[in-house]
């Protein structure tokens, strides 16, 4: 069983421990996989099929972003969801004013929604977090 398998220095490959605390903590819903379409979600992504873990991937369009994301999308990872705002973020950009560190609606509103009630797994290198910067 996983479960009785120590997750600590015992195992130094990050990948196999990437993988068995995927399938250890697999939810019975499966997992709601937030896919942006850059290395780190296409890890994770990688991470979660060779778990053979049940996953579903969404990308939030935030309409701003650039083509060739989108088409690199589209086109490669053909089995991730686009979920599309309610309002473009030009127009919502117009009304609410830039955001900025402070005020910083936009995110939430277009990069961070969906997933609620499910487990979310995101990718996201301790380098670019200052509160993932301990994690070993």
């Amino acid at each position: 069983m996983l479960k009785d398998i120590q997750i600590d220095g015992t195992i130094n490959n990050k990948v196999e421990k990437s993988i068995m605390r995927l399938k250890e903590f697999e939810p019975g819903e499966g997992y709601y996989l937030a896919f942006s379409g850059g290395k780190d979600s296409i890890t994770i992504k990688h991470l979660a099929d060779r778990a053979g873990v049940d996953y579903d991937a969404h990308y939030n369009v935030t309409t701003i972003d650039p083509p060739e994301l989108v088409h690199f999308i589209k086109e490669k990872h053909k089995d991730v969801d686009f979920n599309r705002p309610d309002r473009p973020f030009l127009p919502e950009m117009a009304e609410r004013g830039f955001p900025f560190r402070g005020r910083r609606w936009c995110c939430e509103e277009y990069k961070e929604r969906g997933g609620s009630g499910r487990v979310v797994v995101t990718g996201i290198r301790k380098a670019e977090s200052y509160s993932r910067s301990s994690i070993k």
